[in-house]
């Protein structure tokens, strides 16, 4: 875990807490809830998919889950991203247009 992009600085939190426990305790929720099982790791991805979905930029995202770098999000979520290059070329246009 990672302190929130507003924190002075991000560092990792030591929590002295067993994997299995956490795993164990959503696993729990998820049957009291009547849900199909959702593991953390892919609650971890749907928050990034979410966050791309709503508009968030790669660097900010990056400070959310914690990546020491923004090429780790890239790499990880690019994918997710599509249509940026023409987005890019309209605002591109956009920008000329109103300088000339």
């Amino acid at each position: 875990m990672f302190a929130g992009p507003r924190a002075a600085c991000t560092r990792p939190v030591k929590w002295n807490v067993d994997p299995s426990t956490v795993s164990a305790r959503a696993e729990r929720a998820w049957e009291a809830a009547e849900l199909d099982r959702v593991t953390l790791h892919e609650c971890r991805h749907t928050f990034a998919s979410l966050m791309i979905a709503s508009g968030v930029n790669a660097k900010a995202l990056s400070v959310y889950m914690g990546h020491a770098s923004v090429t780790i999000t890239y790499d990880r979520y690019g994918h997710l991203m599509p249509g940026n290059e023409a987005e890019a070329a309209s605002l591109l246009d956009a920008y000329l247009a109103a300088s000339a």
